[in-house]
């Protein structure tokens, strides 16, 4: 990993958020639409497929989330995240992120827009807005 996240991860805050507009380097990313959408064509017709569906992508982020060479924090790094707002699913973006990046150093591969503490999926205008203004996050 690049310098800049090194320190930052080193000052331990409470939310470890590290948002990269590229992959970062040395770092194996989870495609969340790809295995997601996998395990959600086993499930769409089930009852309570909101529910089991979050209990779903909980356990694929834990399967996903290793220990980074010799540090002492572990590392889940996300790209391809337009899955997650499918309103079907009602998962809760912002609660996602605070809970993944309290414990791991949470890396997004962010296609969207990002301003001033804001992530915009997509775009400002037609996408959905994420103020991430209360969690600590760093924007390489």
């Amino acid at each position: 990993m690049n310098n800049q996240i090194e320190s930052y991860l080193q000052l331990n805050p409470r939310n470890k958020i590290i948002i990269s507009k590229g992959e970062v380097v040395d770092v194996k990313y989870l495609d969340v639409g790809s295995e997601f959408s996998e395990i959600l064509m086993e499930i769409t017709t089930e009852k309570h497929f909101a529910l089991k569906a979050k209990i779903a992508l909980e356990s694929l982020l834990e399967k996903s989330t290793g220990p980074y060479e010799n540090k002492s924090y572990s590392v889940l790094a996300l790209k391809n995240l337009g899955i997650l707002f499918e309103p079907d699913l009602k998962l809760d973006f912002l609660s996602l992120l605070d809970r993944q990046s309290k414990e791991n150093a949470l890396i997004l591969k962010w296609d969207g827009e990002v301003d001033s503490g804001k992530l915009y999926f997509l775009s400002r205008e037609k996408g959905v807005k994420i103020n991430i203004k209360n969690l600590s996050h760093l924007i390489i």
